[in-house]
């Protein structure tokens, strides 16, 4: 698997939406986002992002936040809240191909390049979602992104 550096992200308009879910149920959340958000009038604009609480234990449920990029403003309510921006830089990606099950060999090895790299971590890890099927998880494609500190004391 291939790390890369210096990786940029900046979203704006995103509704966040926090749940507890197993992670072998994601790419299932993100269809049910992606096909209803025109029932309240609005279209998704991007790749989706996610944010859980633990990746080594998948099979346990985990707080997750949903990052959903869309066309327009809107108020918070009971179901999402409204991010104005999402932005994220300097940091490093590994790109996973499977189920969102098995994120946390990706995550690790992602984790293992930081240390030996001497970088120090500052976000939580972030992931964007490629390519999704909720038929067939295996066939997923997922962007894990770390926020790397910048600064050489």
């Amino acid at each position: 698997m291939q790390i890369i550096k210096d990786q940029y992200i900046h979203y704006e308009n995103l509704l966040s939406y926090k749940t507890t879910i197993n992670p072998e149920n994601i790419f299932l959340i993100t269809k049910y986002i992606s096909n209803n958000l025109d029932k309240i009038g609005i279209k998704h604009q991007n790749k989706i992002i996610f944010c859980m609480d633990n990746y080594f234990c998948p099979d346990q449920k985990h707080d997750v936040e949903f990052l959903i990029p869309v066309d327009k403003i809107l108020a918070n309510n009971d179901h999402f809240a409204f991010k104005p921006t999402f932005k994220m830089v300097n940091t490093v990606k590994i790109r996973h191909e499977g189920s969102p099950e098995t994120l946390n060999t990706s995550y690790e090895l992602l984790l293992d390049y930081i240390k030996q790299s001497n970088q120090e971590p500052i976000t939580p890890a972030y992931c964007m979602i490629i390519r999704e099927d909720a038929n067939q998880p295996t066939n997923g494609i997922i962007d894990i992104y770390i926020g790397l500190n910048s600064n050489i004391l």
